[in-house]
């Protein structure tokens, strides 16, 4: 995170407070009762908050890298 920030790829937010944030949703989604209800797979679920997450604390320039990642 340390690293983005000082390249310009992600937002300057306190990284510890970014990784809680991570951490929180992640195990927030992978929850059993959460994937029963909603009828979504464990992955599926960690990949839409990590896209969440990853896109709303990246610059720019980072979104443009992210998503030139993603369709490769």
């Amino acid at each position: 995170i340390e690293q983005g920030q000082e390249e310009g790829y992600i937002v300057d937010y306190p990284p510890i407070a970014v990784l809680t944030i991570i951490r929180s949703s992640i195990q927030a989604v992978i929850n059993p009762e959460f994937l029963i209800n909603n009828s979504i797979s464990a992955q599926e679920a960690a990949k839409v908050a990590l896209n969440i997450i990853f896109t709303g604390m990246m610059t720019k320039k980072g979104k443009k890298l992210y998503k030139k990642l993603k369709t490769e």
